[in-house]
């Protein structure tokens, strides 16, 4: 993959520099935000995923071809087969309670063109870091609140933050899943 495709300490940040990755019929820089953004995600969490496994895995779960790109709902499912509970939200309000203090998250959102997913970590107090919510932009800090404003344009939204779970739920949830 194109090394400006990601910043300087490893994100993914520009999904267009993505493009000769296939995620299902197309290629990632059209309908890849979801698999960028589960990255992101777990490797500001501390989780080192190399993208092209995480690219496969979730392409698994692609409908219509992957036209519609990644399913949120298995992208939950996902992140918690990876050793994460996630807090959920659907509002600004809610956005800004989850994320608060969590080590990363991803929200879902309308772009006024379609849905994108973008990944979030902690910065200082309220200032979050996102990844791939302005392509190729190094480091977007913004809060929940300035994020809202300038890139939603539709109120309702997905957030997503996680949280590791202890050691012996995630052993149980593994177990559950017929993964040890």
């Amino acid at each position: 993959m194109c090394e400006q495709a990601f910043s300087s300490d490893g994100y993914l940040i520009d999904q267009s520099k993505t493009r000769m990755l296939p995620y299902g019929n197309y290629d990632s820089s059209y309908n890849g935000c979801g698999w960028i953004a589960a990255y992101n995600a777990l490797k500001a969490a501390g989780r080192t995923i190399p993208y092209e496994t995480i690219r496969q895995e979730l392409q698994r779960s692609l409908m219509l071809g992957g036209l519609l790109g990644t399913n949120m709902f298995y992208l939950c499912w996902y992140l918690g087969r990876k050793g994460f509970h996630l807090r959920k939200a659907f509002t600004l309000a809610g956005a800004q309670m989850v994320s608060r203090g969590a080590v990363a998250g991803i929200v879902t959102y309308w772009t006024g063109r379609g849905i994108h997913f973008a990944a979030f970590t902690q910065e200082q107090g309220e200032v979050l870091r996102f990844f791939n919510a302005v392509m190729g932009k190094e480091r977007h800090l913004a809060t929940m609140e300035q994020f809202f404003r300038e890139l939603v344009r539709f109120p309702l939204t997905f957030v997503m933050a996680l949280e590791p779970l202890p050691r012996s739920r995630a052993r149980t949830a593994r177990r559950r899943l017929g993964r040890g």
